[in-house]
């Protein structure tokens, strides 16, 4: 109990420390688990596997009737595709675990920020004060690989399209969750937002007050409690 007590108050440190630097890198609490690289290999996997299955068979059904030549030149075909999809499944392999590494997630100055992708980056900045929903779903891959995805609700369209994180374990969905809805009526997280907007107006930007700050460490608002 008092290990468990003072993991909490070490968390709750860092989330203070993070918003008095002007963001709070949600990545970095919750992270995206590596089941959601599993996840999307898989189809690719078993899609090359079946195809490759198959035309192995077709190849061995040559041997009965077809000529040499004609039975050299579809098994050559077989090692051809055999490699083409092993090659395939690495690359596709690496290049999910790159786009894992740089998706993000985080608070700042009042938004959530969400990046993603790795050759076209995109960028996603949604106002803390519009969104209407957190919510939580699953797919039947997703209950295979015991991951949830996060969606956030805003009045604007974009956030359907954009606006969720897949990948993430139950502890770490149902933290996240609760830290964003957390951070709606924060009160350091109002100031975070017109700091925000001072700046882009040109202003000098304004520092975090110590009232702001303590008033989010007595409201907890991250872990429900």
């Amino acid at each position: 109990m008092l290990k468990a007590q003072i993991q909490m108050n070490l968390f709750d440190d860092q989330l203070i420390e993070m918003k008095r630097e002007g963001t709070t890198d949600l990545r970095k609490l919750y992270p995206v688990s590596q089941r959601r690289v599993a996840k999307r290999l898989l189809p690719w996997v078993l899609g090359c596997t079946l195809l490759n299955w198959a035309v192995f068979s077709f190849v061995s059904s040559l041997e009965a009737y077809a000529d040499e030549s004609v039975l050299h030149v579809a098994q050559n075909s077989f090692i051809c595709l055999l490699a083409i999809s092993i090659i395939g499944c690495v690359t596709f392999f690496i290049y999910e675990e790159l786009y894992h590494s740089r998706y993000r997630y985080a608070i700042e100055a009042g938004h959530l920020v969400i990046c993603k992708g790795l050759f076209l980056k995109e960028r996603g900045s949604f106002p803390l004060s519009r969104i209407t929903e957190v919510y939580l779903e699953r797919s039947f891959l997703d209950l295979v690989f015991g991951v949830y995805q996060l969606h956030i609700s805003t009045p604007t369209s974009h956030s359907g399209e954009f606006a969720y994180i897949v990948g993430l374990t139950r502890d770490a969905a149902m933290g996240l969750q609760e830290t964003i809805t957390g951070a709606l009526d924060s009160p350091i997280d109002i100031e975070m937002a017109e700091a925000g907007a001072n700046q882009v107006k040109g202003h000098k930007k304004k520092a975090f007050s110590k009232e702001a700050v303590e008033r989010a460490r007595r409201a907890r608002p991250i872990m429900g409690a």
